[in-house]
């Protein structure tokens, strides 16, 4: 995710404002996901509440939340369509 995050700030590296904005989302994704995996797993005690797979098993869910954030993220780096009226900052595809 951290790579292609990177790739997307130097491709759009002119475009100050949506690079601000782009930061923005993804803090707060960093966020939602640390709340996300809190709500998955409550107790403070997780060994004892959800046994001893549970690193194993927090370690899978944020995995998966990750890999869906950075297919996400590639929409930037794929490109649209022209013509593809919903693109917002998307750029065409060259």
């Amino acid at each position: 995710m951290n790579r292609v995050y990177q790739q997307i700030l130097k491709a759009y590296g002119k475009d100050t404002l949506f690079i601000g904005k782009l930061k923005l989302a993804q803090r707060a994704w960093l966020r939602f996901r640390a709340a996300h995996l809190d709500a998955l797993y409550p107790q403070s005690d997780k060994r004892s509440a959800y046994g001893s797979f549970n690193g194993d098993c927090q370690c899978l869910a944020r995995a998966e939340l990750t890999l869906k954030r950075t297919d996400e993220l590639r929409r930037w780096l794929k490109g649209t369509e022209e013509g593809d009226v919903c693109a917002g900052s998307v750029q065409i595809k060259k």
